[in-house]
């Protein structure tokens, strides 16, 4: 072979599976339509690279992911658009995650929406805290984005 040929069967290669991606992207969004299931998911951090691997592991998993950098712009996606998950840290300039969650509890349209807490904090004043704010539980820093889309998945099939 020559290397012309090489770089020809490659490419080839790399369009049909992107093609193979795009295709299951848009199965996973027909069937997440019909069954009810998560589909879109709000991701707010204030650390860049968290923000990134949450669009990078949901979005290469089929879900559609807006991020916000703290609660207060998290909040204001919230209301501009309905979200089937809401990620979120704790400790965030402006507005923190208890915040955060308390206003959007008290929103009708995210009473019974999945809000999940992303921290470094485990005691007990924290686990009451963010019960008592309405968070349907919590992920201890560092997270593994393979769990987070396996728990989006799953969180799916309890809300269908």
């Amino acid at each position: 072979m020559t290397l012309g040929e090489n770089g020809t069967k490659r490419e080839k290669r790399n369009e049909t599976g992107t093609a193979r991606r795009q295709a299951k992207k848009r199965e996973f969004k027909a069937r997440a339509n019909e069954e009810g299931m998560i589909r879109n998911i709000l991701a707010i951090d204030d650390s860049a690279s968290m923000r990134e691997i949450l669009r990078a592991a949901f979005g290469s998993a089929g879900y559609e992911v807006t991020v916000a950098n703290d609660g207060a712009d998290g909040l204001e996606h919230a209301l501009a658009q309905r979200f089937d998950l809401v990620l979120t840290d704790l400790y965030m300039p402006r507005m923190g995650g208890l915040d955060l969650i308390k206003h959007l509890r008290a929103n009708p349209s995210y009473l019974e929406t999945p809000i999940l807490v992303l921290t470094t904090e485990s005691d007990e004043g924290f686990k009451a805290a963010v019960r008592d704010a309405g968070a349907t539980g919590w992920i201890e820093k560092p997270v593994d984005p393979e769990l987070l889309v396996d728990l989006a998945s799953a969180l799916g099939e309890t809300n269908t």
